[in-house]
């Protein structure tokens, strides 16, 4: 089993879900990376341009395994990172960076049809969720733009050799499995 879990990708692939699922089965500690990542750039003033914004993110990832690293080798710790922030480029980089580490990176993507994945979200969402505060034209453009970045995230991902899994035909459970398979 892998001591550190990346689940990186879009909005509402499942990464929570994930994290929470391998917290309640295995004992994951989960890390919400874009907190951490928008509580920076916060006390930064968000002066941070784009090539920056990818540095520190890497920055502040490699410097936060480094800290748990005695938990995982003395206590059997074991960690899920949930985010957005990650790009595919930034992931391979992180690949060299983390090399001595347990790990495992995995993308999230969906590469359905807009109105599916629509749909979809419009089904599984949560009175609290980002997705309910907004029309249905907001939320088909950003379909859109997760379909078409999804499927430029897996030829990057095939190109790098990193792990992908499209949640397109996945319920969570086999999302689950296919995720359990990956990191044991």
């Amino acid at each position: 089993m892998k001591d550190i879990v990346f689940l990186c990708g879009y909005s509402r692939t499942g990464k929570s879900s994930i994290a929470q699922m391998l917290y309640k089965k295995y004992g994951y500690n989960i890390i919400k990376i874009d907190a951490i990542i928008n509580a920076v750039n916060q006390l930064l003033d968000n002066k941070i341009d784009k090539h920056n914004y990818d540095d520190r993110v890497k920055t502040i990832i490699v410097s936060l395994i480094k800290n748990f690293w005695s938990d995982i080798k003395n206590r059997g710790y074991k960690y899920v990172f949930d985010t957005c922030s990650i790009n595919v480029q930034t992931a391979n980089e992180l690949k060299d960076l983390l090399m001595q580490f347990n790990f495992d990176i995995i993308f999230l993507i969906n590469t359905a049809q807009a109105d599916n994945i629509m749909a979809k979200i419009r089904k599984t969402e949560k009175p609290y969720d980002w997705t309910k505060q907004i029309d249905d034209n907001k939320l088909y453009e950003f379909c859109k733009n997760c379909q078409r970045e999804s499927k430029e995230i897996k030829l990057e991902c095939e190109k790098l050799k990193i792990k992908y899994i499209d949640v397109c035909d996945s319920d969570l459970l086999d999302l689950f499995e296919k995720v359990e398979k990956i990191i044991k």
